[in-house]
């Protein structure tokens, strides 16, 4: 099985008077486990855009995304919300901290959302694991 597979994956935008204004189309890609490969690509040619239909956080408008046997493109929002929080670690461009906590906090909402463990102590004990 592999780590990711893609199969003819696409996704179209388009402006307010419904003119296509970009499109996004990956016939085929296969990443095995172990395996490491680079998006690279001008500003605005779509990488983030992959980025962010491989993790969940955007549905393609057609084809598969399977990661680790889970065909992310078939889920719920819902669905892919809750198997993100429990599969994938994901550091945006910009830093998408609420201000109005401090870093522990938001490092422990991010633990909370992890359907997996629910003991606030066990995720407190993680966070200094891992910032260690």
């Amino acid at each position: 099985m592999a780590l990711l597979e893609i199969v003819d994956l696409e996704k179209t935008f388009y402006t307010p008077d419904n003119k296509e204004s970009a499109h996004i189309e990956i016939p085929r890609l296969d990443l095995e486990y172990g395996e490491a490969i680079v998006l690279e690509g001008p500003s605005g040619s779509g990488k983030t855009t992959v980025l962010h239909m491989i993790s969940g956080l955007l549905k393609p408008d057609k084809g598969r995304i399977v990661f680790t046997g889970t065909d992310v493109a078939k889920m719920s929002a819902e669905e892919r919300d809750r198997w993100r929080g429990s599969n994938i670690g994901y550091v945006f461009q910009k830093l998408n901290l609420l201000p109005a906590l401090t870093v522990e906090e938001n490092i422990l909402l991010a633990g909370k959302w992890n359907t997996k463990v629910t003991d606030i102590r066990l995720i407190r004990s993680r966070m200094y694991d891992l910032l260690e």
